[in-house]
């Protein structure tokens, strides 16, 4: 009996602990008006966010649309593209990358058009714009791989009609193919630490461009790593918030390789 006592009262804890964890996330910096509520928050250089990307399979990540990419995040005529422009017709379907909540679902004239954000669970917000339909309210709860909008060209002037779409953490822009392996629509790592170097690109800048990427960064902007004694792959990726795949692809090398002291490391 004290046994079967012991294990419901902890049973119990967990469910609130989560229960807490849950209403942290979907309340801090939570407006389904203000595209960007943690504006005038800093990331401290000492501040890190580990971020799990991989869940069960009811929660597993799912592409939002299964297109090419017609643009890339990144530099355009001097400014930053904030997301990935991905191919589509009019109409198709859109669905949300993981489980979360609806946070913004609306007409933006910052130049996203009809815009969804959604927040998830491990406190990433995912950006769908441009759509011709939006099939979530705010504050909507919705499972990963979810259907929630119709592709469009809302907003759109110069270009055939895409999904532009983001992941943000805090307000602050992320490459989305850090993250992702957009061929096989596969996280690259289980979880991500997410650094003031990973957040470096500041959310400052209306709409879907904003400043280059070397212009109000929050961190060293240098992009090269030199190798020091003990440091592996792993550790240069948790330290700079990206993963080994990506130092890999960016270097030329293998995940096994062998790192020289004095070696200089290419960063994303």
């Amino acid at each position: 009996m004290w046994l079967r006592k012991s294990f419901c009262i902890l049973f119990l804890f967990t469910l609130l602990s989560r229960s807490n964890a849950q209403d942290s996330i979907y309340n801090e910096g939570w407006s389904n008006t203000n595209l960007f509520p943690f504006m005038g928050q800093t990331i401290s250089s000492t501040d890190s966010f580990e971020i799990c990307l991989k869940f069960d399979t009811a929660r597993a990540f799912c592409k939002p649309h299964n297109g090419p990419i017609m643009s890339k995040f990144g530099p355009r005529r001097g400014r930053l593209h904030k997301g990935l422009d991905i191919t589509l017709n009019i109409g198709d379907s859109i669905f949300s990358i993981y489980e979360g909540r609806v946070r913004y679902a609306q007409y933006n004239t910052g130049g996203y058009g009809n815009l969804i954000v959604i927040r998830h669970s491990n406190g990433m917000e995912s950006y769908y714009a441009h759509l011709d339909k939006i099939l979530v309210q705010p504050n909507q709860d919705v499972q990963a791989g979810e259907f929630i909008g119709r592709g469009g060209r809302t907003a759109i002037r110069n270009s055939p009609a895409h999904l532009h779409f983001e992941v943000r953490f805090q307000d602050h822009p992320i490459n989305p193919e850090e993250l992702y392996d957009w061929e096989t629509g596969r996280v690259l790592n289980d979880t991500v630490c997410l650094t003031a170097y990973s957040l470096r690109y500041p959310a400052v800048g209306s709409g879907i461009y904003g400043q280059s990427p070397n212009s109000g960064s929050r961190s060293n902007s240098s992009k090269v790593y030199t190798v020091r004694n003990g440091d592996t792959l792993s550790a240069i990726a948790r330290r700079y918030g990206t993963s080994v795949n990506t130092l890999c692809r960016l270097n030329g090398i293998r995940p096994e390789s062998i790192l020289r002291i004095g070696q200089k490391i290419r960063l994303p």
